[in-house]
Protein backbone atom coordinates (compact mmCIF):
# COMPACT_ATOMS: atom_id res chain seq x y z
CA UNK A 1 0.00 0.00 0.00
CA UNK A 2 1.82 3.66 -1.10
CA UNK A 3 2.03 6.12 1.62
CA UNK A 4 0.04 9.27 1.49
CA UNK A 5 1.51 12.91 0.68
CA UNK A 6 0.91 14.38 3.89
CA UNK A 7 -1.32 17.31 3.82
CA UNK A 8 1.08 20.16 4.74
CA UNK A 9 3.30 18.68 1.61
CA UNK A 10 -0.09 19.43 -0.94
CA UNK A 11 -0.28 22.55 0.78
CA UNK A 12 2.94 23.59 0.13
CA UNK A 13 2.58 22.20 -3.31
CA UNK A 14 -0.30 24.01 -4.45
CA UNK A 15 1.32 27.36 -3.03
CA UNK A 16 4.37 26.32 -4.89
CA UNK A 17 2.06 26.54 -8.43
CA UNK A 18 0.64 28.95 -7.18
CA UNK A 19 3.12 31.71 -6.88
CA UNK A 20 4.73 29.94 -9.83
CA UNK A 21 1.33 30.56 -11.68
CA UNK A 22 1.18 34.35 -10.64
CA UNK A 23 4.94 34.88 -11.31
CA UNK A 24 4.51 33.64 -15.17
CA UNK A 25 1.28 36.02 -15.58
CA UNK A 26 3.38 38.93 -14.00
CA UNK A 27 6.28 38.18 -16.48
CA UNK A 28 3.57 38.00 -19.61
CA UNK A 29 1.79 41.14 -18.56
CA UNK A 30 5.66 42.89 -18.04
CA UNK A 31 6.09 41.71 -21.78
CA UNK A 32 2.62 42.96 -23.19
CA UNK A 33 3.49 46.38 -21.41
CA UNK A 34 7.02 46.83 -22.52
CA UNK A 35 5.91 45.96 -26.04
CA UNK A 36 3.70 48.26 -25.85
CA UNK A 37 5.63 51.19 -24.53
CA UNK A 38 8.06 50.22 -27.37
CA UNK A 39 5.79 50.08 -30.22
CA UNK A 40 4.34 53.19 -29.13
CA UNK A 41 7.53 54.98 -29.05
CA UNK A 42 8.38 53.84 -32.16
CA UNK A 43 5.52 55.03 -33.23
CA UNK A 44 6.16 58.77 -32.35
CA UNK A 45 9.39 58.85 -33.22
CA UNK A 46 8.21 57.69 -36.73
CA UNK A 47 5.30 60.19 -37.16
CA UNK A 48 7.87 62.85 -35.12
CA UNK A 49 10.21 62.16 -38.71
CA UNK A 50 6.50 62.30 -40.91
CA UNK A 51 6.22 65.55 -39.30
CA UNK A 52 9.41 67.02 -40.39
CA UNK A 53 8.90 65.74 -43.91
CA UNK A 54 5.73 67.87 -43.81
CA UNK A 55 7.83 70.77 -42.83
CA UNK A 56 10.63 69.93 -45.32
CA UNK A 57 7.57 70.26 -48.21
CA UNK A 58 6.27 73.22 -46.52
CA UNK A 59 9.71 74.69 -46.56
CA UNK A 60 10.44 73.85 -50.08
CA UNK A 61 7.05 75.36 -51.53
CA UNK A 62 7.01 78.74 -49.31
CA UNK A 63 10.97 79.37 -50.56
CA UNK A 64 9.92 78.82 -54.02
CA UNK A 65 6.68 80.89 -54.01
CA UNK A 66 8.31 83.57 -52.00
CA UNK A 67 11.55 83.56 -54.97
CA UNK A 68 9.17 83.22 -58.07
CA UNK A 69 7.06 86.11 -56.38
CA UNK A 70 9.99 88.40 -56.02
CA UNK A 71 11.25 87.69 -59.34
CA UNK A 72 7.80 88.56 -61.05
CA UNK A 73 7.08 91.67 -58.92
CA UNK A 74 10.27 93.25 -60.44
CA UNK A 75 9.85 92.04 -63.91
CA UNK A 76 5.89 93.67 -63.51
CA UNK A 77 7.77 96.64 -62.04
CA UNK A 78 9.99 97.37 -65.29
CA UNK A 79 7.29 96.19 -67.66
CA UNK A 80 4.91 98.81 -66.04
CA UNK A 81 7.01 101.34 -67.60
CA UNK A 82 6.16 100.30 -71.48
CA UNK A 83 3.10 102.65 -73.18
CA UNK A 84 2.72 99.64 -75.16
CA UNK A 85 2.90 96.07 -73.90
CA UNK A 86 3.13 94.14 -77.08
CA UNK A 87 6.40 95.05 -77.68
CA UNK A 88 9.94 93.34 -78.13
CA UNK A 89 11.21 94.93 -74.66
CA UNK A 90 8.13 93.15 -72.72
CA UNK A 91 8.70 90.01 -74.42
CA UNK A 92 12.79 90.26 -73.54
CA UNK A 93 12.06 91.12 -69.95
CA UNK A 94 9.90 87.52 -69.97
CA UNK A 95 12.65 85.75 -71.47
CA UNK A 96 15.29 86.94 -69.81
CA UNK A 97 13.27 86.13 -66.58
CA UNK A 98 11.92 82.50 -67.65
CA UNK A 99 15.33 80.75 -66.69
CA UNK A 100 14.95 81.98 -63.03
CA UNK A 101 11.60 81.17 -62.35
CA UNK A 102 13.30 77.21 -63.45
CA UNK A 103 9.48 75.05 -62.95
CA UNK A 104 7.47 78.14 -64.69
CA UNK A 105 6.76 79.72 -67.93
CA UNK A 106 5.81 83.35 -68.14
CA UNK A 107 2.84 85.09 -69.75
CA UNK A 108 1.33 88.13 -69.79
CA UNK A 109 -2.38 88.59 -70.02
CA UNK A 110 -4.18 91.63 -71.53
CA UNK A 111 -7.48 93.82 -70.55
CA UNK A 112 -8.80 92.00 -73.58
CA UNK A 113 -7.84 88.48 -72.77
CA UNK A 114 -4.85 88.11 -75.35
CA UNK A 115 -1.98 86.24 -74.06
CA UNK A 116 1.28 87.50 -75.01
CA UNK A 117 3.87 84.72 -74.72
CA UNK A 118 7.91 85.57 -74.98
CA UNK A 119 8.46 85.27 -78.53
CA UNK A 120 6.06 87.26 -79.46
CA UNK A 121 2.75 85.07 -79.97
CA UNK A 122 -1.07 86.43 -79.29
CA UNK A 123 -3.26 84.26 -78.36
CA UNK A 124 -6.78 84.08 -76.89
CA UNK A 125 -7.37 83.90 -73.07
CA UNK A 126 -11.01 81.89 -73.72
CA UNK A 127 -12.52 78.33 -73.90
CA UNK A 128 -13.74 76.51 -71.21
CA UNK A 129 -10.08 76.35 -69.29
CA UNK A 130 -9.36 79.78 -69.91
CA UNK A 131 -8.64 82.70 -67.76
CA UNK A 132 -9.85 85.89 -67.72
CA UNK A 133 -8.56 89.69 -67.03
CA UNK A 134 -11.88 90.57 -65.26
CA UNK A 135 -12.01 87.73 -62.85
CA UNK A 136 -7.87 87.51 -62.27
CA UNK A 137 -6.92 91.40 -61.78
CA UNK A 138 -9.70 92.39 -58.91
CA UNK A 139 -7.79 89.52 -56.74
CA UNK A 140 -4.03 91.30 -56.74
CA UNK A 141 -0.91 88.80 -56.35
CA UNK A 142 -2.22 85.18 -55.90
CA UNK A 143 -1.69 81.99 -56.95
CA UNK A 144 -4.70 80.23 -58.76
CA UNK A 145 -6.71 76.62 -58.55
CA UNK A 146 -5.72 73.93 -60.23
CA UNK A 147 -6.64 74.40 -63.99
CA UNK A 148 -5.63 73.25 -67.32
CA UNK A 149 -2.96 74.46 -69.52
CA UNK A 150 -4.20 76.04 -72.70
CA UNK A 151 -1.51 74.85 -75.03
CA UNK A 152 -0.82 71.35 -73.48
CA UNK A 153 -3.90 70.40 -71.39
CA UNK A 154 -1.24 69.05 -68.43
CA UNK A 155 -3.15 70.49 -64.74
CA UNK A 156 -0.82 74.14 -64.07
CA UNK A 157 -1.42 76.86 -61.51
CA UNK A 158 -0.86 80.74 -62.50
CA UNK A 159 1.17 82.65 -60.83
CA UNK A 160 -0.67 86.42 -61.31
CA UNK A 161 1.02 89.91 -60.86
CA UNK A 162 -0.45 93.26 -61.66
CA UNK A 163 1.17 95.36 -63.73
CA UNK A 164 0.00 98.83 -62.35
CA UNK A 165 -0.13 101.86 -64.07
CA UNK A 166 -1.74 105.36 -63.10
CA UNK A 167 -2.81 103.34 -59.83
CA UNK A 168 -4.65 100.92 -62.34
CA UNK A 169 -4.03 97.01 -62.94
CA UNK A 170 -3.30 97.34 -67.20
CA UNK A 171 -2.35 94.13 -67.64
CA UNK A 172 -1.13 90.85 -65.42
CA UNK A 173 2.07 89.33 -65.53
CA UNK A 174 1.73 85.77 -64.35
CA UNK A 175 3.76 82.29 -64.53
CA UNK A 176 2.72 78.81 -65.21
CA UNK A 177 3.55 75.79 -63.08
CA UNK A 178 3.20 72.66 -64.84
CA UNK A 179 2.00 70.10 -62.20
CA UNK A 180 3.57 66.73 -63.52
CA UNK A 181 7.29 68.42 -63.37
CA UNK A 182 6.45 70.16 -59.87
CA UNK A 183 8.30 67.76 -57.58
CA UNK A 184 11.37 68.38 -60.21
CA UNK A 185 12.14 72.23 -58.52
CA UNK A 186 11.41 70.78 -55.13
CA UNK A 187 14.28 68.89 -52.43
CA UNK A 188 11.82 66.15 -51.33
CA UNK A 189 13.96 63.22 -52.34
CA UNK A 190 15.34 62.84 -49.21
CA UNK A 191 12.30 62.05 -46.74
CA UNK A 192 12.04 58.61 -45.36
CA UNK A 193 15.44 58.04 -47.67
CA UNK A 194 13.32 58.34 -50.62
CA UNK A 195 10.68 56.13 -49.34
CA UNK A 196 7.52 58.22 -49.09
CA UNK A 197 5.30 59.48 -51.03
CA UNK A 198 4.22 62.96 -50.84
CA UNK A 199 0.78 64.71 -51.59
CA UNK A 200 -0.14 68.24 -51.68
CA UNK A 201 -4.30 68.98 -51.43
CA UNK A 202 -6.18 71.96 -52.74
CA UNK A 203 -8.85 72.08 -49.40
CA UNK A 204 -11.06 74.59 -50.89
CA UNK A 205 -11.30 72.01 -54.05
CA UNK A 206 -9.80 68.53 -52.94
CA UNK A 207 -7.82 68.61 -56.04
CA UNK A 208 -4.14 67.17 -55.91
CA UNK A 209 -1.68 69.69 -56.03
CA UNK A 210 1.16 67.07 -55.74
CA UNK A 211 0.87 63.45 -56.25
CA UNK A 212 4.54 61.60 -56.04
CA UNK A 213 2.20 58.22 -56.02
CA UNK A 214 -0.01 58.31 -58.86
CA UNK A 215 0.64 59.42 -62.39
CA UNK A 216 -2.56 61.14 -62.55
CA UNK A 217 -3.39 63.89 -60.15
CA UNK A 218 -6.81 63.10 -59.35
CA UNK A 219 -9.35 64.90 -56.63
CA UNK A 220 -9.63 63.52 -52.61
CA UNK A 221 -12.88 62.35 -53.40
CA UNK A 222 -11.90 59.60 -56.20
CA UNK A 223 -10.12 58.08 -53.10
CA UNK A 224 -13.44 57.66 -50.93
CA UNK A 225 -14.20 54.87 -48.84
CA UNK A 226 -17.16 54.18 -50.99
CA UNK A 227 -14.37 54.27 -53.95
CA UNK A 228 -11.30 52.30 -52.42
CA UNK A 229 -11.44 49.62 -49.90
CA UNK A 230 -9.24 51.50 -47.25
CA UNK A 231 -9.46 49.63 -43.97
CA UNK A 232 -8.25 51.60 -40.99
CA UNK A 233 -7.34 50.40 -37.42
CA UNK A 234 -6.92 53.23 -34.64
CA UNK A 235 -10.51 54.13 -34.58
CA UNK A 236 -10.67 57.07 -36.96
CA UNK A 237 -11.73 55.65 -40.59
CA UNK A 238 -10.52 56.65 -44.07
CA UNK A 239 -13.28 59.51 -44.92
CA UNK A 240 -13.00 60.86 -41.57
CA UNK A 241 -9.21 61.49 -41.98
CA UNK A 242 -9.94 62.93 -45.24
CA UNK A 243 -12.57 65.25 -43.93
CA UNK A 244 -9.84 66.18 -41.38
CA UNK A 245 -7.26 67.39 -44.07
CA UNK A 246 -9.74 69.10 -46.02
CA UNK A 247 -10.60 70.89 -42.82
CA UNK A 248 -6.67 71.80 -42.31
CA UNK A 249 -6.54 69.72 -39.53
CA UNK A 250 -2.97 68.38 -38.48
CA UNK A 251 -3.12 64.16 -37.76
CA UNK A 252 -2.44 60.75 -39.56
CA UNK A 253 -4.14 58.06 -40.18
CA UNK A 254 -2.66 54.18 -40.13
CA UNK A 255 -4.83 52.18 -43.29
CA UNK A 256 -4.42 49.64 -45.73
CA UNK A 257 -5.63 49.01 -49.17
CA UNK A 258 -6.23 44.97 -50.66
CA UNK A 259 -3.62 45.50 -52.95
CA UNK A 260 -1.13 46.71 -50.11
CA UNK A 261 0.90 44.14 -48.27
CA UNK A 262 0.81 45.80 -44.41
CA UNK A 263 -0.09 49.29 -42.96
CA UNK A 264 0.69 52.21 -44.36
CA UNK A 265 1.01 55.62 -42.17
CA UNK A 266 -0.31 59.21 -43.47
CA UNK A 267 0.76 62.02 -41.55
CA UNK A 268 -1.28 65.41 -42.81
CA UNK A 269 -0.88 69.07 -41.95
CA UNK A 270 -1.82 73.04 -43.10
CA UNK A 271 0.76 73.83 -45.66
CA UNK A 272 0.45 77.48 -44.56
CA UNK A 273 0.24 78.76 -48.03
CA UNK A 274 -3.34 79.01 -50.16
CA UNK A 275 -5.72 76.73 -48.15
CA UNK A 276 -3.08 73.77 -48.96
CA UNK A 277 -2.28 71.20 -46.76
CA UNK A 278 0.64 68.33 -46.77
CA UNK A 279 0.62 64.55 -46.44
CA UNK A 280 3.79 62.04 -46.45
CA UNK A 281 2.89 58.59 -46.94
CA UNK A 282 5.37 55.70 -45.29
CA UNK A 283 4.86 52.21 -45.50
CA UNK A 284 5.03 50.85 -41.62
CA UNK A 285 7.83 48.63 -42.55
CA UNK A 286 9.80 51.72 -43.27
Amino acid sequence: MGQKIPKKNEARKDRSLTATGIMIAFIVVLMLLVYTRIHATLQQRALARMEEGVTTVSQEITSKLARDSRILNAAASIISEANNFDTEETMGVMESISPLLETMSVRVLLPDDRILSPTGNISSAAGSEGISFAQEAPLGEHISNRSVSLTTGNPVLRHFVPIVQDGQVAALLYGITDLTTLSDGLNINNIYNANADVYIVDTKTGDFILDTEHDELKNVADYSEAVCERETKGGQGWDRSTADLLSLHTGYVVYRTPDTLGWQYMYYSPAGINDWAIAVDVAEKE
